[in-house]
């Protein structure tokens, strides 16, 4: 079986398109996260989850956009509050179902997905904080959250943090995503491009703060 695992799509409708075009074929997808937040395109991305049957957890955005308990800088929160607005029911009730967490097993493999970390998941882990911390008891633990990509063999268990689909960080423009294979065991990351100005565009015509643009376009 081939598994596209991705992580922060932040409602990026053409980024999440691109990676699913960049994919020669796979059987399942896994999201470890922050479907929502940044991008201008919140309601066709959870569209666009269920009809692909993701399996996902929540984000610290997704989860900010289901409650007030959240502390984000002026311009994360002003899109909080606009996603809020444009979510329908039917996409905030898919969002309020999903886990904090979740052990999945794929092909007598186990994989353990979380956003943070293991013990926290708001805790961004960086590939300079990678430890035994995340070392968990499934086979795969998959993470997110910081938007750098990392693939690492920790006593045993495989870590891997896909990056981000939606809003890069690690000075690579390119989204990211990693494809594995559970029956050679083969992991790849790998990058793609995609229209970055259509969603500068999108985001200069919506209600969304203007400065937004700076997440995608690297300014």
């Amino acid at each position: 079986m081939k598994v596209l695992i991705i992580s922060d799509v932040h409602a990026n409708r053409p980024a999440l398109n691109a990676v699913l075009a960049n994919v020669p074929s796979y059987d399942l997808i896994i999201h470890s996260g922050d479907i929502l937040g940044y991008g201008p395109y919140p309601n066709d991305v959870v569209e666009r989850f269920k009809e692909l049957n993701v399996i996902s957890i929540t984000g610290n955005h997704d989860r900010a956009v289901l409650s007030s308990n959240f502390d984000f800088p002026e311009i994360p929160t002003e899109i909080v509050y606009w996603t809020r607005d444009q979510l329908t029911d039917s996409n905030r009730k898919y969002l309020e179902q999903l886990p904090l967490e979740k052990s999945i097993e794929i092909d007598q493999t186990s994989v353990q997905l979380v956003h943070g970390s293991p013990q926290d998941p708001d805790e961004y882990v960086y590939p300079d904080d990678i430890s035994s911390d995340l070392v968990v008891d499934e086979d795969i633990l998959v993470y997110g959250h910081t938007h750098y990509p990392i693939i690492v063999s920790i006593d045993g268990c495989l870590v891997l943090n896909p990056g981000s689909v939606g809003q890069p960080r690690d000075g690579d423009l390119r989204g990211s995503y990693i494809l594995y294979d559970t029956e050679s065991g083969a992991v790849e990351l790998n990058r793609f491009d995609y229209p970055r100005k259509v969603v500068t565009e999108k985001i200069l015509q919506s209600q969304i703060p203007s400065d937004a643009t700076t997440y995608f376009d690297g300014s």
